[in-house]
């Protein structure tokens, strides 16, 4: 059992929560800096939320491996409660001076894999001097330990949600919600985000943009993706997909690609009101095989 969690904070939150969710400890304390205090900010409310003590510490000096290993240590040094540090996140000389406490206090670590199209959680154990991975392997993250509210809640904080441009992308939000674990439409905060469908399939996030048209022809949607899955914003754990009426000009496809976001093209459909059941094949097909 995990009593306590030391996470590093880095641009990208998702690799602290869920091994929060999946090893369930009943304290947790985040390590941010400057850069990076909103997502620690918006990460400690959802873990209240779930009802785990939750403590911030900064660390002014996040590439002065002197100056951290001491707050690290401070923390560790305070109880004999049962500690995991997660490398995850961070600098890499918070990592760094992380896995020096770790083999200096023989407490276990863990680290995220977040590459290709599942979550593996790496869960390190110290015996003696020897430094051993626990079962022998990556634990492959199965459940459902976030939903698209916790996603937007630890990139965002506050958000709120507004109403269907068209019937173009009320008919895809319909083919597309019996087939993925979750979703939504018409994200917004303030002025500057604006976001057609949000959809979930197991622990990742799919950001969708609509276009029909004469603009579903130019790079507007890539622009706007783009800004979206920005680091600022939703971060780069986010599948992008531009989902137009029509075909979309070779130049800007090749774009797309460049810029990893699915273009998914209904051209079946092209004026039409609602998508048409050979079109809403594709749809399935192409947004579903995307996350494997």
């Amino acid at each position: 059992m995990v009593a306590r969690m030391l996470c590093l904070i880095g641009e990208q939150p998702v690799p602290n929560l869920l091994p929060i969710r999946l090893l369930q400890p009943k304290e947790v304390v985040l390590y941010y800096t400057g850069y990076t205090q909103k997502r620690s900010e918006y990460l400690s409310a959802v873990l209240a939320n779930d009802g785990i003590a939750c403590r911030q510490k900064e660390i002014k000096f996040p590439y002065n491996m002197e100056e951290i290993m001491p707050i690290i240590a401070e923390e560790v040094d305070k109880t004999d409660s049962k500690t995991v540090i997660n490398l995850t996140g961070g600098t890499k000389p918070m990592a760094f001076a992380g896995f020096e406490i770790s083999r200096a206090k023989r407490l276990p670590f863990c680290y995220l894999q977040s590459e290709g199209k599942s979550h593996l959680l790496y869960f390190y154990v110290w015996d003696d001097d020897v430094l051993a991975l626990k079962g022998g392997c990556a634990q492959k993250i199965e459940d459902d330990l976030i939903s698209i509210e916790d996603y937007l809640k630890i990139y965002l904080g506050d958000y709120y949600q507004g109403d269907f441009a068209n019937s173009f992308e009320r008919s895809v939000y319909n083919a597309l919600k019996d087939h993925v674990a979750e979703i939504t439409y018409s994200i917004k905060k303030g002025g500057s985000l604006e976001i057609d469908l949000i959809f979930r399939y197991g622990n990742r996030l799919g950001v969708a943009e609509l276009k029909t048209g004469k603009s579903a022809l130019k790079k507007e949607g890539i622009d706007q993706l783009n800004a979206a899955c920005a680091r600022e914003y939703l971060g780069t754990y986010t599948k992008k997909f531009l989902i137009i009426d029509r075909e979309y000009p070779p130049n800007n496809k090749e774009l797309a690609e460049a810029r990893n976001i699915n273009v998914v093209e209904l051209t079946k459909s092209m004026d039409k009101e609602e998508i048409v059941d050979t079109d809403r094949e594709i749809l399935i097909q192409l947004v579903t095989g995307a996350f494997g």
